[in-house]
């Protein structure tokens, strides 16, 4: 798990590493001297205070504490992604392309991601949590099928059997 930097040297080290984009060395070592290890906190929850510092401006502090925020949110993210079983990769590359709306795909419809990952992994993970036949899962099945089917005999069309056949494999209940 990753931590944010607690010491004061870690602290500097953190605000001067380049992602704090016009503010430079001397106002993050003042902002260390004048918060100590509250640095974090401060930037966090009260931009207005992070603004008093020699060589801040309120849209500077709001611009880091954007930025510590953000940082934490993908963190979060990552970690809750991996515990799923995406993989960092994974987890980052979704994080690009979806930004904050990814817990809300994960919670309302995971295979909304097929796109840019397997269809079996999401099927597996979504599984852990859900009933076989919900409809969501039933939908995503189907329409999985059917591209597949499309995908190996270069056809567009699909039998209705051929697809029945394929999702009753699908399922541990009998129809």
């Amino acid at each position: 798990e990753l931590k944010a930097p607690s010491d004061e040297d870690g602290l500097i080290l953190y605000l001067s590493s380049g992602m704090f984009k016009g503010i430079g060395e001397k106002p993050d070592k003042k902002i260390v001297e004048r918060f100590g290890n509250k640095t974090l906190d401060i930037i966090r929850n009260n931009v207005e205070e992070l603004s008093t510092v020699s060589g801040m401006t309120l849209t500077k502090a709001k611009r880091m504490h954007d930025k510590v925020v953000n940082s934490e949110f993908n963190q979060d993210i990552i970690l809750k992604l991996n515990s799923l079983g995406f993989s960092v990769k994974e987890a980052i590359d979704l994080i690009t392309i979806y930004n904050s709306r990814i817990p809300s795909i994960i919670e309302n419809n995971i295979y909304d991601l097929v796109e840019h990952v397997s269809f079996d992994k999401l099927d597996l993970i979504f599984l852990r949590d859900h009933d076989e036949d919900d409809y969501r899962r039933v939908e995503a099945l189907i329409l999985h099928n059917i591209y597949s089917i499309c995908f190996e005999t270069g056809d567009t069309l699909v039998e209705k059997d051929e697809l029945f056949i394929r999702l009753k494999k699908c399922f541990n209940k009998t129809f």
